[in-house]
C-alpha cells in the first residue's frame, strides 16, 4: 500500500476563531526509539479488530508502539526523575472536568516539584492496615469521611472490559498504521466486503491490572519512548511520554487518533489531543474514524485548531490561567526548603481541588 497521507482531507468542523497562540516548546532529551514511524494510511473498511502480523512486536522497527498498552506502575518521578503527562493533563483540564477525580502527591526537593498520580483505591483501600498506616488514617478521616459511599469518587482508572477492549483496538490500529519495509498491496490488512452485522472485538482481552505488592514497585523498569523538557508559557517540566509519532514524505510529524464515528469528540478528549501534541511539538493530528473497529474515513487537524472543534471547544487562555494558578499554588504550599510532601485531591463532582500538607505526618523512618 502506498503512502497516501497527502489525500487526507482537512477537518471541516473547525469553528471560527481568532488566533490565541500559546507559548509551548518541547525539547527531546532522550529517546530510545526512532521517530517518526513511517505512516501507512489504511483503506476504507479495513477491519481493525483483526491483529496485524506485527502486533505487539518489540523490535527496534516497531518504534515503541507496544507501550500504548502500558499501565503506569507507581511513582515514576521518584524512580525516574520524571513526571507523568497524565498528572499535568488532569490538572489543566480542571475547569472542564467537574465529574473527574484527581488524586496525586506533590513532592518538593529543593526548587523542583515532582508530581505523581496516587491511586487511593489501589494503594490504600485494598491494602492491609499496617501498610502506610499514617497516610491511610489521614485519608479516611479527612478525605473519605464515609469510605463505603465515597470510595468510588476517587477511582482514577477505568478498568472495565470496554475500556480494555478500546485500548486493545487502538494498539492494533497503531500497528496496522506502521509501514513496514517491503509493504505491498497483497500484504495489506484484511478488508470487509460487507457490514450487515457488527463484528465483536476478537483477539486476546487484556487481563485486569495487578495490584503491586510494594509502593513504589522497585522491579518496574519502564522506560518512556521520549523524555521531554516541555515549556508551557513560563512553566518548565520534565515529562515522560509514550505517544506514537508518525510521519511521511508530505507530513513529517503527525499523531494518530482513533475516534468512534458514532460519537462526537468531547471537550476533555480534545484537550488531551491538544496537550499531547504540544508536549511533543507535533503540529498535526490525523483522525481515523471507525465504526465497530471498521475504518470509515480520515481527517487531519492542525494542533492549533483543536481548541475550536465543534462540540468540544475550549479556551487556551483558560488552560493557561489554570496552569499558572495550580503550579503557583503548589509552589506556595510547598515553600519549605528541602524535602516537602503534599497531597492533592478532588473527588468526582467536587467543586474544589484540595491541597494537604502531609510532611508533618511522615514517620521519622519514612
Amino acid at each position: 500500500m502506498e503512502d497516501s497521507n497527502e489525500e487526507i482531507e482537512p477537518c471541516r468542523s473547525i469553528g471560527p476563531h481568532e488566533s490565541d497562540a500559546v507559548k509551548s516548546q518541547a525539547i527531546i532529551k532522550l529517546s530510545p526509539v526512532q521517530v517518526p514511524a513511517h505512516f501507512k494510511r489504511l483503506e476504507c473498511n479495513t477491519n481493525l479488530n483483526l491483529p496485524p502480523l506485527n502486533w505487539l512486536t518489540t523490535s527496534h522497527s516497531s518504534h515503541g508502539l507496544h507501550q500504548a498498552l502500558y499501565q503506569s506502575a507507581g511513582f515514576a518521578s521518584f524512580r525516574l526523575g520524571q513526571m507523568f503527562p497524565d498528572c499535568v493533563g488532569e490538572l489543566l483540564k480542571l475547569p472542564y472536568s467537574a465529574k473527574s477525580a484527581i488524586s496525586m502527591v506533590v513532592h518538593k526537593v529543593g526548587n523542583t516539584l515532582l508530581l505523581d498520580e496516587f491511586d487511593i483505591q489501589k494503594y490504600l483501600l485494598r491494602k492491609s492496615d499496617d501498610d502506610w498506616k499514617w497516610l491511610r488514617t489521614f485519608i479516611l478521616e479527612h478525605i473519605l469521611a464515609y469510605e463505603d459511599e465515597q470510595q468510588h469518587n476517587f477511582c482514577l482508572k477505568e478498568r472495565s472490559r470496554e475500556a480494555l477492549q478500546t485500548k486493545n483496538l487502538l494498539s492494533k490500529f497503531l500497528y496496522h498504521s506502521l509501514k513496514q519495509t517491503g509493504d505491498a498491496d497483497s500484504d495489506a490488512p484484511q478488508l470487509l466486503t460487507s457490514r450487515r452485522t457488527g463484528l465483536p472485538i476478537t483477539g486476546p482481552v487484556l487481563p485486569e491490572p495487578k495490584i503491586e505488592e510494594n509502593v513504589p514497585d522497585p522491579k518496574s523498569s519502564h522506560a518512556f519512548n521520549r523524555n521531554v523538557v516541555w515549556t508551557f508559557e513560563d512553566i518548565r517540566m520534565l515529562i515522560g511520554t509514550d505517544m506514537p509519532i508518525f510521519g511521511g514524505p508530505n507530513r513529517p510529524c503527525i499523531s494518530l487518533r482513533l475516534p468512534d464515528a458514532a460519537q462526537p469528540i468531547n471537550v476533555l478528549t480534545g484537550i488531551d489531543y491538544w496537550l499531547d501534541n504540544l508536549m511533543c511539538n507535533v503540529p498535526e493530528v490525523v483522525m481515523c474514524y471507525h465504526l465497530d473497529g471498521i475504518v470509515q474515513k480520515y481527517e487531519i487537524i492542525q494542533t492549533e485548531d483543536l481548541p475550536y472543534l465543534e462540540n468540544s471547544q475550549f479556551s487556551p487562555q483558560v488552560v493557561r490561567n489554570v496552569a499558572h494558578n495550580i503550579f503557583g499554588l503548589s509552589q506556595g504550599e510547598c515553600n519549605q526548603s528541602g524535602t516537602h510532601f503534599t497531597g492533592c485531591f478532588k473527588g468526582r463532582n467536587d467543586d474544589v481541588l484540595k491541597l494537604y500538607d502531609l510532611t508533618t505526618l511522615l514517620p521519622e523512618s519514612e
